[in-house]
């Protein structure tokens, strides 16, 4: 065996940059000079012609790139591809002859001292070679190339240069869709980032003032934006609500999925929840009013998890409706201190069924008892072992504290930990409260 020397072949260099080169080709145009660049070292023609005969008749062509070996642009330049449209059509003389077809031609001993649509400006070539260049849409460019040698090109030539013209051509319609991608992804992040702008604005920011009540709030989303919502505002905000209403309304909800869909849903529910228009009687009764307008909306991404509760600060009095939502955890400091589940009655998510019955509960939070409310993306947070965190690390971390802030800090520390390298599967909201 004997193993060839392919060093002292001048093309092997040039297009071994080339293919080397355009595989992480992003931009179109970069893709094209790079290709010039080459078939000018590679071949070195007089003049490089690039022609596209998208949607015209036979014969008929247009200018997309004309470049002499001095380097001058003879047209105005457009990638292979995507000549301009706006240029202007011409028709009859070699280049309608050569384009007629989609076959390649090589030209040898040829001669055009006056050419209908050149003039003399071909007369001193004397080989042509011709390839034509496939689009994606079925349209034909092609890339023509002339020799001042009678023999400047030649079979192989042809072979090679029509390969490397629709590599190109691929290349470039790659970095055309690369580019119209990286704007539509750009979009779609600017979309979401002013969807999680108007979810913050529905947040609540701090904690609001109750009376007798120690609160704490903490927020991460999956995504810019995410599928949890919490609010806690005086019930008199609503517009059926009496101005002399001292009730605190309490709402942790979380949304099918995460993301833009599931944030979208949660701006639906502060929207709804604020047309309310009756006097506010039960939790039950809002949670119904929600279900009928998710309900009505049909959406795919429409189920939704809700704890809704009225407060009422002078009693420690909570009457609260679920609708298909984690049960909070109730931590009594004792002597023992005792944490466990709150009983909730049945109710299905919002916006499964036209009509939702869920049945009021109730409980009377003494002095120094803490509750909590978290979505799902709490106790469901996964490690690197796929083991989620579980509700038994939640109820030991309660039983450590029942101060709201310490109870939310220690907890997303928690979190942390726990899902070490991994990214977090869901949103994860909590609200803590003591009555105090």
């Amino acid at each position: 065996m004997r193993q060839v020397d392919l060093t002292r072949r001048k093309r092997v260099p040039v297009l071994l940059e080339m293919v080397r080169s355009i595989k992480d080709a992003r931009d179109p145009r970069a893709v094209m000079e790079l290709f010039i660049r080459v078939v000018q070292q590679a071949y070195e023609p007089a003049c490089y012609l690039a022609l596209s005969t998208t949607g015209l008749d036979t014969g008929a062509y247009r200018i997309a790139r004309w470049r002499t070996a001095d380097g001058v642009e003879h047209a105005p330049q457009a990638d292979l591809g995507h000549a301009a449209l706006a240029q202007p059509i011409r028709r009859g003389g070699l280049l309608a002859g050569l384009t007629a077809s989609d076959s390649p031609t090589l030209l040898h001993d040829f001669s055009a001292p006056n050419d209908p649509v050149f003039g003399d400006r071909l007369a001193g070539y004397q080989c042509v070679a011709a390839v034509p260049v496939f689009e994606a849409d079925d349209s034909l460019d092609w890339v023509v190339l002339f020799h001042e040698s009678s023999r400047g090109f030649n079979e192989d030539d042809v072979e090679a240069l029509m390969a490397l013209a629709n590599l190109t051509s691929a290349a470039v319609n790659f970095a055309h869709l690369h580019q119209r991608a990286e704007q539509a992804s750009q979009r779609v992040h600017r979309e979401v980032d002013m969807i999680a702008e108007i979810q913050k604005v529905l947040l609540p920011r701090t904690p609001p003032a109750v009376p007798g009540l120690s609160l704490a709030m903490s927020y991460k989303s999956f995504d810019r934006a995410g599928g949890d919502y919490f609010d806690v505002f005086e019930v008199r905000r609503l517009p059926g609500a009496s101005p002399d209403d001292a009730r605190w309304l309490i709402l942790i909800a979380d949304s099918a999925g995460h993301g833009p869909a599931a944030a979208v849903m949660m701006t639906v529910i502060n929207a709804v929840l604020f047309t309310y228009p009756h006097a506010p009687a039960s939790p039950g009764a809002v949670l119904s009013y929600l279900n009928h307008h998710l309900h009505e909306r049909h959406q795919a991404a429409s189920m939704v998890t809700a704890i809704l509760g009225f407060y009422e600060p002078q009693t420690g009095r909570l009457v609260y409706a679920n609708a298909g939502h984690n049960p909070p955890l109730i931590r009594r400091p004792g002597p023992p201190v005792v944490v466990e589940e709150v009983p909730l009655g049945s109710g299905l998510p919002l916006g499964i069924l036209p009509s939702h019955d869920s049945k009021d509960a109730e409980l009377t939070l003494q002095p120094g008892e803490t509750l909590l409310f978290y979505t799902d993306g709490v106790p469901d947070e996964r490690d690197e072992a796929d083991e989620p965190l579980g509700m038994e690390r939640i109820t030991n971390l309660l039983s450590s504290t029942g101060d709201p802030q310490q109870v939310v800090d220690r907890l997303n520390a928690e979190l942390v930990r726990h899902q070490g390298a991994t990214m977090p599967e869901d949103d994860q909201a909590m609200v803590v409260m003591r009555r105090d």
